[in-house]
């Protein structure tokens, strides 16, 4: 089963995910997992009028949407005065990623404080995010993946 993940919805889930971080952490930058958190990111950038957004490269799916080997690149120069960071993805599913992530980032930034933030997260994963808005319990399709291939482009 799939489960099609619209704007209307994502709209609210920022403003819902928002509040759930702010109610204890306070950051001051946030890191993008590209792709799938660059979205997540730029909306709560817009929410906090925060302009310190920054991106790193994490994949491990192929085209054929199969997990392979992990590969992180373009890890972001954060500002020294940034000590509260919040990295976002748009979902954990096996968690490697995120690990991966989360663990170049505090060897780069060891006086940094870094909390995550997802809009979905499986059950299973090796990574628990500080933040998580939604259960994923079938693949997702986002509607910024979806919406601008094939039919669906208006």
């Amino acid at each position: 089963m799939r489960l099609y993940y619209g704007y209307n919805e994502f709209r609210q889930d920022v403003v819902d995910l928002a509040k759930m971080v702010e109610a204890n952490f306070k950051p001051q930058a946030i890191v993008s997992i590209l792709r799938g958190g660059m979205t997540l990111a730029h909306f709560l950038g817009l929410y906090w009028d925060m302009k310190e957004v920054y991106a790193i490269n994490a994949s491990s799916y192929s085209t054929d949407r199969k997990q392979g080997e992990l590969h992180i690149e373009n890890i972001p120069q954060l500002k020294p005065a940034h000590k509260e960071i919040l990295v976002v993805d748009e979902i954990v599913d096996s968690g490697r990623s995120f690990l991966g992530v989360m663990e170049i980032l505090k060897q780069r930034y060891p006086d940094a404080h870094f909390k995550s933030a997802v809009l979905f997260a499986h059950k299973g994963a090796h990574f628990q995010a500080d933040y998580t808005l939604k259960e994923a319990t079938s693949w997702i399709d986002f509607f910024w993946e979806v919406d601008t291939q094939g039919d669906y482009i208006a």
